[in-house]
């Protein structure tokens, strides 16, 4: 296991958690076909799931049933808890338990589910010791989203909503992603991956400029509509902007402002907090009428919603933190002596 936690894997998920909210606040103005809200829904949840399979290569260090047990009170009793009290207390019981989001909550039971399809694979190719076959083990990590797509049009309707197959097997292949980027950097050093040290160590100036380039050209396209964009498979940009945005945040992490870099840092580090008490506060006041001002004025006021949120959010998840009780259950926190 990790001794330490990465300080920029932390900010990568503070980034993320602010453009998930700013996502729903977005929402919540009625705005969803404005161009920042476009943007955002391309890659910010790819992009979360990418971040969450990047740890996934230290599970194979703990046996099965426990890694099974700690996703179990990690992702699903938060899901169920938090996800049950946010229904309950703004009467959206029925859409929390029939829809396919889960009153927004989908992505906690979309995340366990791709654990549950990870972990026996990983497994078994642990157990056949072809794991240095990177080729192999992508092939056989990959099939559950093939074959999870020819599932679901066997599935009927109401199942394919409660069970949130299309979010999971959509997004299941950045957890993938996530995996062997993980793999690649927690093993850098060995030499059948070298061209860590090749690429990385030999060119990393020309990688984060094409990172950028990359990042800012498909980020412009699909806000502004381009054609460029219609041209390119879904799946090939949203993995372009994922990796993109991936370099460029591993690579500035140490030039951020040391009061930034330990805000987003903190954000990061409650993300699972974040994200299970936002909607209490992004949907509490309906706001309509926006779009009839200027794109620009549109983002700002977006933007300092997004801030004070996240600000009440944050707040209110320390409450939690600080109890042992309410940390299991509503943050999967085991206690710890």
């Amino acid at each position: 296991m990790m001794k330490q936690r990465l300080i920029w894997l932390d900010v990568m998920k503070g980034i993320t958690m602010i453009l998930v909210v700013l996502g729903h606040v977005l929402n919540n103005m009625q705005l969803f076909n404005q161009p920042v809200n476009n943007w955002l829904h391309q890659f910010h949840m790819p992009f979360f799931f990418m971040l969450s399979g990047f740890l996934a290569i230290h599970t194979v260090k703990k046996m099965f049933w426990n890694n099974l047990k700690n996703k179990v009170i990690t992702l699903l009793v938060p899901f169920v808890i938090g996800g049950f009290a946010y229904a309950l207390s703004f009467d959206k019981l029925n859409e929390f338990i029939t829809t396919e989001a889960h009153a927004g909550y989908w992505f906690l039971l979309s995340l366990f589910t791709c654990w549950l399809i990870f972990l026996p694979l990983i497994y078994i190719l642990k157990s056949a010791k072809i794991g240095s076959n990177m080729f192999v083990e992508a092939i056989v990590l990959i099939i559950p989203f093939f074959a999870g797509n020819i599932l679901m049009e066997q599935l009927p309707n109401v199942l394919l909503k409660v069970s949130t197959f299309s979010f999971t097997f959509s997004n299941y292949r950045f957890f993938v992603l996530g995996y062997f980027l993980g793999k690649v950097y927690f093993n850098r050093e060995k030499e059948y991956l070298n061209f860590y040290n090749v690429f990385w160590r030999g060119g990393k100036e020309i990688i984060i400029a094409v990172a950028v380039v990359v990042f800012s050209s498909i980020s412009i396209s699909i806000m502004t509509q381009s054609v460029l964009i219609d041209h390119i498979p879904i799946t090939i940009y949203q993995i372009l902007l994922c990796l993109s945005l991936f370099i460029m945040i591993y690579s500035i992490t140490d030039i951020i402002h040391p009061r930034i870099l330990k805000l987003l840092k903190y954000i990061g580090y409650n993300s699972l907090a974040v994200y299970v008490f936002h909607f209490y506060f992004v949907y509490l006041f309906p706001l309509k009428g926006l779009e009839i001002i200027s794109f620009g004025y549109q983002t700002l006021i977006a933007l300092f919603l997004t801030v004070v949120i996240l600000t009440v959010t944050l707040l209110v998840a320390s409450v939690f933190n600080r109890n042992k009780f309410l940390s299991l259950l509503f943050l999967g926190k085991k206690y710890k002596k």
